[in-house]
């Protein structure tokens, strides 16, 4: 499977390599939150539509993002939780380019507590306020309209100089992905997306290596509220809740394990008008690979204007020449 992988990412784009990794052990973004700006639906880009622009503030509690059990930088160094906590701000914006076409950006910046790599020797503090690598993304509908839709979408990341604090690659990351999404009777939403993620530097942790991995992600939105429906809390608007799952496989490089983590998000979106939604999620990781959080708590507010209404056309008159 691992041969596989990397014969996959090989033909994905030119770029995929295999570089030795650097032994630059806190060179990566341990937080794989990969929801788009500008708009609210899942942890990752599940086709949500996006008619004129949007914008998006997103508070975030991440929880052991990477834990290190003892021994892992040699026989009788300690546990190390690298970031114990953080907790994230995120703004984005999405712009709706024709009926098809939709960018986006998102700029994060936080507030960690953790021992970053006390237990390998080093001396360094973990910076305590970060800005995360700037990410931008465009998405392009291929095929199907409102109900059933396939996107091809892209991502790029800029790094922001904070890798070494656990807060960004040390380099660029591209990314390509398939997204797949169908509205089904009763309001029922699924999306999903299977794609690649290349990094523009292998990095190495003790026996595990950040590389260029394959990325697979599905979810499910079930309406359980119309508007108005919910007696005293009616004035809340329309209710949904949500359930997804995400996961990773990284590519093996000269004998190190490439990760494999994996995160289930449960949560609840409020649709008070059709251009405003707010939403909760409660993850956890279900494994304890690098990026696989013991949980993660998420409240987002998404603003998505709907795009004017057609202007009616005038009655044809009829051979009469009446109306």
């Amino acid at each position: 499977m691992r041969r596989a992988l990397a014969l996959a990412l090989l033909l994905a784009s030119p770029v995929a390599r295999a570089d030795a990794p650097r032994a630059k052990p806190a060179a990566l973004e341990v937080d794989r939150d990969a929801a788009p700006g500008g708009r609210l639906g899942f942890g990752f880009d599940g086709g949500a539509p996006v008619e004129t622009w949007g914008v998006s503030l997103t508070t975030s509690w991440l929880d052991r993002p990477i834990r290190l059990a003892r021994g892992t930088f040699g026989a009788g160094t300690p546990a190390s939780d690298p970031v114990r906590h953080r907790e994230t701000v995120a703004l984005g914006a999405a712009l709706a380019v024709g009926d098809a076409v939709v960018l986006d950006a998102i700029v994060r910046g936080s507030h960690q507590v953790g021992d970053r790599l006390h237990a390998a020797g080093d001396p360094r503090d973990l910076r305590r306020a970060v800005f995360h690598d700037l990410g931008f993304g465009a998405r392009i509908r291929v095929a199907g309209g409102a109900a059933r839709a396939v996107f091809l979408r892209a991502d790029f990341t800029l790094p922001s100089g904070n890798d070494l604090h656990f807060a960004g690659d040390e380099r660029y990351t591209v990314a390509w992905s398939l997204i797949g999404r169908a509205r089904l009777p009763a309001d029922v939403v699924l999306a999903g997306t299977v794609g690649v993620r290349l990094h523009g530097a292998e990095v190495a942790i003790a026996d595990r290596v950040i590389s260029d991995e394959l990325r697979a992600a599905a979810g499910v939105e079930v309406p359980v509220a119309a508007a108005g429906a919910l007696g005293p809390l009616g004035a809340l608007g329309a209710l949904g809740l949500t359930g997804e799952v995400l996961a990773a496989i990284g590519d093996d490089a000269r004998k190190l394990a490439g990760q494999a983590p994996v995160e289930a998000r449960l949560g609840a979106i409020v649709r008070p008008q059709p251009a405003l939604a707010l939403g909760v999620a409660i993850g956890a990781g279900l494994d304890d690979a690098i990026g696989a959080p013991r949980w993660r708590a998420v409240a987002t507010v998404a603003w998505t204007p709907p795009a004017d209404p057609a202007p009616a056309r005038p009655a044809e008159p009829d051979a009469c020449g009446s109306e």
